[in-house]
């Protein structure tokens, strides 16, 4: 194997770094820094504002990080974790809990729960908490992103409305849930994808970012995984693949240990637990189910209508695009990043309806997006390199709204 070299970092790097001293850079950086600040207000009034529980198993997830902090060790014991009691975090109800991942992210949150207080106070730190995962996630997304768009202003704003204003991460950065870690990895791995010949660290970066993921939740392992995959394939570097063999094994010590004591790799979930998929949904029924309900998971509310639909299908069918132009391109690591996007989406989404349609028995619940927002810069980035790929300021401009209005649907949706 080779490492990628000439045409493929420096095309990209030279335009940035020749123009770091103009406005434009400048301009960048700026927006760049309002994107955060923007993102972090708007996560964190949600976050002191919104009653809790909050959507997306919020209650489930502290409940875990209860039963972790009682239990004092990161070997979960599925079949004996319940789910707190609303009136008294003290106590347990005797419904099971159906999250079924590792514990490292329930271990971080625990060091924040107080069972002493109301729930809606308990409730705030573990947020916080939560949050500034999410926080740093959307920082390394940015710090990344400029060094590919900030010398171009349309692709760079389009890149920042993408990552600032994506509906349903929006919302999960407001609750506790272990979605925080998952985007941590993906956001992490695209930083050290950013750093590629050009300061050390970057495939450490990527490595620890698959760790990250793996240790979240195996949907996140999937696509980062994937995507980091392709990128070793268009590199071809010993180093990288010696770090991503590393970080698999690490990543998947919690999920060997799962498979030996409960014989499969999702031990529970609302759907065993409930009762679902004993009368599980006939083939076709569910897969439609989960082409109908999986453009609603990009907005707040998941509210059926055929704006926000066609705003999300149109949004998706430009990261493909992206991910096309980058095949085309994929000597430049730029283009091999959106390549490497359009990739780990396509098989993450057919394995994801897969375990939907079989394990989950066609559940609406499988349809989730929140599974690839994980590697979420990484098709933000497809879209602004096809931006950046354009010849003329029309399709850039074009993107850019589209961008805009796409995550104003999901947010009023």
């Amino acid at each position: 194997m080779r490492q990628m070299q000439g045409e493929h970092t420096d095309s990209v790097a030279t335009p940035q770094q020749a123009t770091r001293p103009d406005l434009r850079w400048r301009f960048g950086g700026l927006a760049g820094l309002l994107g955060l600040l923007l993102f972090l207000g708007l996560a964190l009034t949600g976050a002191l504002r919104k009653p809790v529980p909050g959507p997306h198993d919020e209650w489930q997830h502290l409940s875990y990080a209860a039963a972790v902090q009682v239990g004092r060790s990161l070997q979960p014991r599925f079949e004996a974790q319940f789910q707190l009691d609303v009136s008294d975090l003290g106590q347990v109800t005797g419904s099971l809990n159906y999250i079924g991942h590792p514990a490292v992210y329930y271990a971080y949150i625990a060091l924040f729960l107080d069972r002493m207080l109301p729930a809606e106070r308990a409730a705030l730190l573990p947020r916080l908490a939560s949050l500034a995962l999410f926080a740093a996630a959307i920082g390394l997304a940015l710090a990344a992103g400029r060094r590919w768009f900030g010398s171009d202003p349309l692709a760079w704003l389009c890149f920042i409305c993408l990552i600032v204003l994506c509906p349903k991460q929006l919302l999960a950065a407001q609750q506790v849930t272990n979605d925080a870690l998952a985007v941590l990895g993906g956001a992490l791995a695209y930083w050290g994808a950013a750093r590629w010949g050009r300061a050390r660290g970057g495939a450490e970066a990527i490595g620890l970012g698959l760790l990250l993921a793996l240790w979240a939740k195996l949907n996140a392992g999937l696509v980062v995984g994937l995507w980091a995959g392709c990128l070793l394939l268009g590199l071809r570097s010993w180093r990288l693949f010696a770090i991503l063999v590393v970080a698999g094994l690490v990543g998947v010590l919690p999920y060997a240990d799962i498979v030996a004591r409960y014989g499969r790799l999702v031990p529970v979930s609302w759907e065993s637990v409930s009762g679902f998929t004993r009368q599980p949904l006939p083939l076709a029924d569910g897969l439609g189910g989960f082409l109908v309900q999986y453009p609603l998971g990009w907005s707040v509310e998941e509210t059926p209508g055929p704006l926000l639909i066609i705003a999300f299908l149109v949004l998706l069918g430009t990261m493909l695009g992206g991910a096309w132009v980058g095949w085309r391109r994929r000597g430049e690591l730029a283009g091999l990043l959106a390549l490497g996007a359009g990739f780990a989406f396509v098989l993450g989404t057919l394995v994801q309806i897969g375990f939907t349609l079989t394990s989950l028995g066609g559940s609406p619940g499988g349809a989730a997006f929140r599974y690839v927002l994980p590697i979420w810069p990484m098709l933000a980035h497809a879209v602004a390199y096809l931006a950046r790929q354009s010849a003329g300021p029309s399709l850039p401009a074009g993107l850019l709204m589209l961008a805009f209005f796409a995550s104003i649907a999901g947010l009023l949706s």
